[in-house]
């Protein structure tokens, strides 16, 4: 199953977002942020719905 996070990119959200990754993938989840696709001409709904 894969979990999406929806968290701020900000520096000040970088330690909570690593903890959330970092608990979703010790319990076996797959992890997917907007950020993961390379494109910024894409925006963040249609990278989450290709997920």
């Amino acid at each position: 199953m894969t979990v999406f996070i929806n968290c701020p990119f900000d520096e000040q959200y970088n330690s909570m977002l690593k903890a959330m990754i970092f608990t979703f993938k010790y319990y076996g989840f797959k992890t997917s942020i907007s950020s993961d696709t390379d494109d910024c001409m894409e925006d963040r709904l249609t990278k989450i719905t290709k997920k």
